[in-house]
């Protein structure tokens, strides 16, 4: 019997703040806080659901490996298939005792090269911030090293206009570009082409966003890095993606990826979290 595609629209009690679930793949679909007029997420404007198809935008889950999978003892990706692992490719189940301020669903996976485990995803929303929370249980008997992520879309004006604060000092591997080893130097990160980077920071950031006027401070929790993508005029060519749609994302996304994969020792679990807050661009934020 085919499942289901439910998608869960909740609104809170005062009817300030909603969001939008799909119980395919626990995928955040969109999230307005109170005092905005837009989702604080980005999905584009035709979505196509379907068994082992995994959605673009929102909050996609991303378990139990990164990309194509790391091996970390041998520095190098791997070819796992299908991209960002099992978890945004597969329905969860849904907690029926949810409610509209705590929605909890779970996923029971295996793969030849993780054995067993287990996710708890906790989405918390609240009329001024969202919180994601994914858990990841190790069901072997054995220690096993797992990759996770949310790999968060967030809504802005034009990727060419905004900002992203946090990130000064640290370094990252720029994957756009070879793979190489660099450090940000400037306060703002800016975004003239294509990004993909993996920071070597667990800091909180911040988008300011001049077109939309507002601000998204973005605190990660458990994490090992921080993933940035945009894929400028490439995203032209994406089948899921129509053109143009590239200038109204940006990923900041929650990770323990590469060589911050994390070790769970048999048994136990590890989780990662994002919170979200919006706020309006002030004079103060502006002169950041």
């Amino acid at each position: 019997m085919t499942t289901p595609f439910t998608l869960r629209d909740v609104v809170s009690e005062d009817a300030a703040t909603s969001f939008r679930v799909s119980d395919y793949a626990a995928h955040i679909l969109s999230w307005t806080p109170a005092g905005q007029h837009t989702s604080a997420l980005w999905t584009p404007n035709v979505m196509t659901f379907g068994e082992g198809v995994a959605l673009r935008g929102g909050i996609p889950v991303i378990l139990p490996w990164f990309a194509s999978g790391y091996s970390v003892p041998r520095g190098e990706n791997l070819s796992y298939t299908p991209k960002h692992g099992l978890g945004r490719v597969n329905f969860w189940e849904y907690d029926s005792q949810s409610s509209a301020s705590h929605l909890r669903y779970t996923y029971a996976g295996s793969h030849e090269n993780f054995g067993t485990f287990h996710a708890d995803y906790e989405i918390l929303p609240s009329s001024d911030e969202l919180t994601a929370r994914l858990t990841l249980h190790n069901d072997n008997d054995h220690p096993v090293t797992f990759e996770m992520a949310l790999h968060t879309y967030f809504r802005v004006g034009d990727v060419r206009s905004i900002e992203v604060y946090g990130l000064q000092g640290a370094s990252y591997i720029d994957t756009a570009h070879g793979w190489t080893q660099c450090v940000q130097d400037s306060a703002a990160l800016t975004f003239p082409g294509e990004t993909d980077r993996i920071y070597l920071s667990t800091a909180d950031t911040s988008i300011l966003d001049p077109i939309l006027s507002r601000r998204i401070h973005i605190h990660p929790d458990g994490t090992t890095n921080t993933v940035i993508w945009n894929p400028g005029e490439a995203g032209d060519s994406f089948p899921d993606m129509a053109p143009g749609d590239w200038r109204h994302f940006v990923c900041i996304e929650a990770s323990a990826c590469k060589d911050g994969a994390v070790s769970i020792p048999a048994g136990e679990s590890h989780s990662i979290a994002q919170t979200i807050r919006v706020a309006d661009l002030t004079p103060e934020h502006s002169a950041l």
